[in-house]
């Protein structure tokens, strides 16, 4: 009911949330609810729960497509959608490239080994040098069919697998 607490455990910690009047109108059932999440998410979908925990929590996530830049951006998109009808407050970007302000900053902290990521922040990418740069991002989920799963010590082009890993 709105007006009345909910009280309700994500992980170790428990989460008190009360819900607005009128929060709960599912004439607005959330944003970005036309992506189709299984056909995004097919290569991982086994790890789709984790996900929905992560950003429920507010873990940051990169979503990294080499070469489908539209899967990047709709898996960063429907990520944002999928706590519906909960809104997403945190920062989204579909598709983050080297060019963004923010890539040298986030370049810099995994270099010197003390990345710290907005909380809550999505973004997607699709360049192999983005993803390696970043290697310190707390958690990465791979959305590539095709490959055997790899370390990202050894990747080689065209031979990313299906996997989310967190840090």
């Amino acid at each position: 009911d709105p007006g009345r607490g909910l009280h309700f455990r994500a992980g170790a910690p428990c989460i008190n949330a009360t819900l607005a009047q009128g929060a709960m109108n599912m004439q607005y059932p959330g944003l970005f609810q036309d992506i189709d999440l299984l056909s995004v998410f097919r290569p991982v979908v086994k790890h789709l729960w984790t996900l929905w925990e992560l950003v429920l929590v507010g873990e940051p996530i990169m979503i990294f497509s080499p070469g489908t830049p539209r899967r990047a951006s709709d898996a960063v998109l429907g990520l944002a959608g999928l706590i519906a009808p909960l809104p997403f407050a945190a920062d989204y970007r579909p598709f983050f490239t080297i060019y963004d302000v923010d890539f040298q900053p986030y370049r810099a902290q995994c270099a010197a080994g003390d990345m710290v990521a907005p909380a809550g922040q999505l973004i997607g990418c699709t360049n192999p040098m983005l993803y390696q740069q970043l290697e310190k991002w707390p958690t990465v989920a791979v959305l590539q069919a095709d490959g055997a799963v790899r370390g990202k010590a050894d990747l080689q082009p065209r031979q990313w697998a299906p996997v989310v890993h967190s840090s």
